[in-house]
């Protein structure tokens, strides 16, 4: 069964689609496409021994070894091309690599847990995102879909194999010793790109830092691990960056407002960017978006005139990620790619003159804020953070808001928060595994220390022989 160009491009949007959304339904609507350089399907788990059943299909609970370094060599070469979308449990024409039909496989939600904690120890750096998700298809048998993104910290080792793989058509083939020295070469020109783009943006700080030397500055800058071009970044594009005030919410129960100090002013092109600013009363707002995905929000703030201490709300800062964030979301939308990942970048500088105090969110049935005088904000330069799908975006405000509290020394209250506009997706259920897709360089604690701390573990070696 062929796939014509309408259903190609079904295909493409069904991949396009947030695992967590994927249903039974979408499920057989794969059936009939055709495996591809970013598409690949397992009906049966991947096993040699054709005399027996693999152990977890015959209902053992473990995978063989076999089976495991298989699944995780396809994942790595995906990490290390363009990126895919592996299904478990799609059967498929060993001759053609076109779907067939549905192979149920038994209790997909552990056996996405499973996977998730394989892929954590047995890949080389650890992939900076990847989605491990189960799809119930009949009771307690589903599909497990595993989306890779195509990796920044690349090339990745299959600590098992001890080589590197790369998707090549349909195949995952080995590299050779050129290939992976010459990914490494790309990869690491690619970091130091970033880091001269960042620095660009933290430099024009610097005449802030010395005209108005009471003005409290908070920059946050994201720009996309994988070229972009949006052309369609217009005036309108500008008027609809969502800078407005939002909500966040606790498990609890409470709630805090989010009020946004980012006014807009009138945009103005330039040379393949758009930007805009205005000053209104104590607040100043700079925004530049670039046609190549750099986004750049900067707020600043003064201290009333006659005053030596003034206080900056968690809430104020919060509500300038969520315009970040939504601005990303937004430039994906436009770019035509939704799965490009950021990495973001937040500065905050306090001047030498006045003090700063961080006050932390509490309850808006509370009256009073309560601000912490002892605990005073410094300039800083927080941990870089990787921004994926949407799904994702809370988990990154709760990192930077434990950041944030850190650096003033305040502890963290324990609960997370949830901006609301974003999605709250469920860590447990019957048909949903973990995801992978938390916001710094991941590791366990989702932190890594040192210089790691921006590039994540060492780097893939090369082959011998």
């Amino acid at each position: 069964m062929s796939v014509t160009s309408t259903g190609a491009e079904m295909i493409q949007e069904l991949l396009a689609k947030p695992l967590r959304e994927l249903t039974r339904a979408d499920l057989d609507r794969l059936i009939g496409a055709t495996e591809s350089e970013d598409l690949e399907f397992n009906g049966p788990l991947p096993w040699k021994e054709w005399s027996s059943v693999e152990p977890w299909e015959d209902g053992r609970q473990r995978l063989a070894d076999y089976t495991r370094d298989e699944i995780v060599k396809e994942v790595v070469a995906f990490a290390n091309a363009g990126g895919g979308t592996y299904f478990l449990g799609i059967d498929d024409d060993a001759s053609t690599g076109v779907a067939t039909g549905l192979h149920p496989l038994p209790d997909p939600s552990s056996l996405a847990e499973r996977l998730h904690q394989i892929f954590d120890t047995m890949i080389d750096p650890r992939l900076p995102d990847i989605q491990v998700w189960a799809i119930e298809t009949e009771p307690e048998k589903g599909v497990v879909a595993i989306r890779v993104q195509q990796s920044w910290l690349r090339p990745h080792k299959h600590t098992s194999y001890g080589h590197c793989f790369a998707r090549r058509g349909t195949r995952a083939d080995r590299l050779s010793m050129r290939e992976v020295r010459d990914m490494i070469y790309l990869s690491d020109r690619g970091i130091a790109d970033i880091d001269r783009r960042f620095k660009a943006q933290s430099d024009t700080l610097n005449p802030k830092r010395n005209a108005a030397r009471s003005v409290f500055a908070c920059r946050m800058t994201a720009q996309p691990l994988v070229a972009l071009v949006a052309r369609a970044i217009d005036r309108k594009f500008m008027r609809d960056l969502p800078l407005d005030s939002g909500k966040a919410t606790r498990r609890n129960g409470a709630r805090h407002e989010l009020h946004s100090n980012l006014i807009l002013g009138q945009p103005r092109p330039g040379v393949r960017a758009w930007t805009a600013g205005t000053s209104f009363s104590l607040d100043t707002t700079q925004i530049r978006v670039e046609e190549a995905g750099l986004i750049d929000i900067t707020w600043l703030t003064a201290i009333e005139p006659g005053e030596s201490r003034a206080t900056i709300y968690a809430g104020w800062l919060l509500a300038q990620l969520r315009a970040v964030l939504s601005t990303i979301d937004l430039f994906r939308q436009r770019a035509a790619s939704l799965a490009v990942q950021y990495l973001l970048e937040i500065e905050t500088v306090v001047p030498v003159d006045g003090v700063y105090s961080l006050a932390e969110l509490v309850d808006d049935r509370q009256r009073l804020q309560p601000t912490h005088e002892d605990f005073d904000l410094k300039s800083e330069v927080f941990p870089r953070y990787v921004v994926g799908h949407p799904d994702t975006f809370n988990e990154v405000a709760n990192l930077f808001y434990v950041d944030l509290l850190n650096s003033a020394g305040i502890e963290h209250p324990g609960l997370p928060i949830a901006i609301e506009g974003f999605p709250v997706v469920a860590t447990s259920s019957a048909r949903v595994a973990k995801t992978m897709t938390t916001g710094i360089v991941p590791s366990r604690q989702g932190r890594l220390s040192g210089q790691a701390r921006k590039y994540g573990p060492r780097r893939c070696t090369a082959p011998r022989g």
